[in-house]
């Protein structure tokens, strides 16, 4: 975090979330609510990346479309499946849970946009003060939806629910960790793990991302060699490198060590089988 920002990755993730709204491929993937409350963000962002999404916002769309037809839909895809995926999974859940909390947020619309469409359920957002500023300022909390500041490195993960006296230990709920634990060390994720346990009560779910190095041998050469730990170089020069990856044998292993059991695991592969039936053939960067 620089200067009060958000990360450079969060701003990433973002803005392919905004390119995928008029990309001729990965249009539709997201509801387009998603690309608006993106776009509120970042054009209140007191950055080059502000500047940016202000130019576009008032570009036609059809020179939007032109532009960012030349982007490889791999670099943007890998985002917007996980982020349906991830959606999916959470409405799925809602039938038995009543809270919902996202941790590490960064400048995503999950929470914003299901408040409104579930107004019986409890959203809370859990981030670094630097993202919940630019949030705060663009979001309206309403009566179901509370923002958190905690840096996951500093405190002890959801700790900041403890003073809440509106969020009950007790209840089943959904927590979302998307694009999150690769950033942290391994004793920081198998806190966090606990963390979760601690926090939520019987029948509730962990909804999330975990870096997967041998998936890397499929991507470009800026993701790195099948079965490195090390980071995608352009996440290094941002300064963001990973610290944490697991392969898929030993993610369960993990889980179960902190009381989890794993019930569903998909790859980009499954992904875009699932939500791009007709681009079998498109090549998505296996990031996560």
């Amino acid at each position: 975090m620089k200067d009060g920002q958000p990360s450079k990755t969060a701003q990433y993730v973002a803005a392919n979330v905004v390119f995928s709204s008029v990309h001729p491929v990965l249009e539709g993937v997201l509801p387009p609510d998603a690309r608006r409350e993106t776009s509120r963000y970042f054009r209140s962002l007191d950055t080059w990346t502000g500047s940016s999404a202000r130019l576009f916002h008032r570009l036609p769309k059809f020179v939007l479309r032109r532009l960012i037809a030349r982007i490889p839909p791999g670099v943007i895809a890998q985002t917007v499946l996980r982020k349906r995926w991830i959606q999916d999974a959470v409405r799925a859940n809602l039938s038995d849970c009543s809270q919902v909390v996202v941790l590490g947020a960064g400048l995503d619309t999950l929470a914003p946009r299901l408040r409104r469409e579930y107004p019986d359920v409890r959203f809370w957002e859990i981030d670094h003060p630097a993202t919940q500023g630019v949030k705060r300022r663009v979001v309206e909390q309403g009566s179901n939806l509370t923002l958190c500041s905690e840096d996951f490195t500093e405190r002890a993960p959801m700790s900041s629910l403890d003073a809440d006296s509106e969020y009950d230990l007790d209840e089943p709920t959904v927590v979302v960790a998307e694009g999150l634990l690769m950033y942290l060390s391994e004793a920081e994720v198998r806190e966090l793990f606990d963390a979760v346990r601690e926090h939520t009560g019987e029948g509730s779910h962990l909804v999330g991302t975990a870096i997967n190095p041998n998936a890397m041998a499929d991507g470009p050469d800026w993701l790195g060699s099948a079965n490195s730990s090390r980071s995608p170089t352009f996440l290094d020069r941002l300064g963001e490198p990973w610290h944490w990856v697991v392969e898929s044998g030993e993610l369960s292993d993990e889980l179960d060590d902190h009381g989890f059991e794993l019930t569903a695991l998909s790859q980009m592969r499954h992904l875009r089988a699932q939500y791009l039936p007709d681009r079998p053939n498109l090549s998505v960067y296996p990031i996560e």
